[in-house]
């Protein structure tokens, strides 16, 4: 059992000397099986053309509020640096992708405040007091504003 044992690690020292001695060929074979510009390697799925809709919706005590809209989608125009949504989206993309967004028409005012839709419990995080969370929100947001509104535009 001792020899096996000694064969194996001299076996991995002369693999290691080799491989040591010729870079190379180590180099060469993971740099060919690994391309950082394949398409196939698209790690953050992105559409070259993304297009969001955005659901405007606002809370008992905390209305919906434009000027936080257009602080997170640059929509104001006003050359103020910031970080907006469609900046994130081609830094992202490495500027492969661009965003263009489509805000609601009406604002969805939700019969319960904000934290109902997601508080933060010891077990998980937005669970929301009925335990439907964020998810709920936005079920209920989408089914009050765009009930017969033809979503094909959106839908990837």
């Amino acid at each position: 059992m001792k020899s096996v044992r000694y064969a194996a690690a001299f076996a991995f020292l002369l693999l290691g000397a080799l491989i040591n001695l010729n870079p190379d060929i180590v180099n060469q074979t993971a740099d060919s099986s690994n391309d950082p510009h394949s398409e196939d390697s698209n790690l953050v799925g992105l559409q070259d053309d993304e297009e969001w809709l955005v659901l405007r919706v606002g809370f008992p005590g905390k209305p919906h509020s434009d000027e936080k809209i257009d602080s997170i989608f640059d929509i104001d125009e006003d050359g103020s640096p910031q970080l907006s949504a469609s900046e994130y989206v081609s830094q992202m993309s490495g500027g492969a992708s661009s965003l263009e967004v489509t805000l609601s028409e009406d604002i969805w005012i939700s019969p319960m405040d904000e934290g109902y839709w997601g508080e933060d419990s010891p077990e998980m995080r937005d669970s929301g007091a009925d335990g439907r969370g964020v998810e709920g929100l936005v079920e209920d947001s989408v089914s009050a504003l765009l009930t017969g509104v033809n979503l094909s535009r959106w839908d990837y």
